[in-house]
Formats: C-alpha cells, structure tokens, sequence
C-alpha cells in the first residue's frame, strides 16, 4: 500500500490520524501491527506500538480488511512524552499478522504543546 500522511499539526496528548491510499496486495489480518519510533540527533526518543486492527476496528474496519479497500484511516494519541518543539525524524511501519510489510513512512515531525 502506498502511504501518503497529511497532518495538519502534531500536538503532544492529542489524537493525530494519517490516511494511507493505494492498494493492498494482501488483505489485513489479524496480528497486524503498527510501529512508531522517533530519533532526534540519531537517539531514540519516542516509541510507540498498535494493534493496527483495534485501531481499524475503531474506525468502523474490523479486520481481516479485504484487498478491494484503498484508503485506511488510523488515528493515534501522541504521548504525552513526546519531544516538543524540535525535529524528530519519525519512521512509522506497518506490519501484517503474517510478519509483511504493508506500509514504511518517514518523515521529519515537529510536535507542538498547545
């Protein structure tokens, strides 16, 4: 799946969503797992891990999610202990219940307190 987000503002302990488009070339299966780290000056400061079906399920998904489905929504709460006001370079991988991978994002994040 191709996976393109676009966030409007990342704010510490508020929900951000992002919005993957394209085509699966497998279903979604139960075990799938979202992933979130973030380094800033090449050290880890910002972890997080999702059952990516709970979090489809609360969107109205629930897994197995069928192949015919191009655009998946998946919102997270971003920790509270999350880096303010500097570049994180943010990785966000998704994996399926089988072990493969569905989607890899990088991106250079800026998280604000509001």
């Amino acid at each position: 799946m191709k996976f393109f987000a676009a966030i409007a503002a990342l704010v510490v302990a508020a929900n951000v969503c992002a919005t993957g488009t394209g085509s699966l070339s497998t279903p979604v299966i139960q075990g799938a797992k979202l992933a979130i780290t973030g380094r800033y000056l090449g050290r880890l400061v910002y972890t997080d891990n999702q059952d990516l079906c709970a979090l489809m399920s609360a969107q109205g998904h629930p897994c197995p999610i069928p192949t015919t489905m191009t655009a998946i929504t998946a919102c997270v709460l971003v920790k509270p202990n999350a880096p303010p006001n500097v570049g994180v370079a943010l990785q966000v991988i998704a994996t399926n219940g089988d072990g493969g991978v569905l989607f890899c994002q990088a991106a250079t994040v800026t998280a604000k307190v509001c």
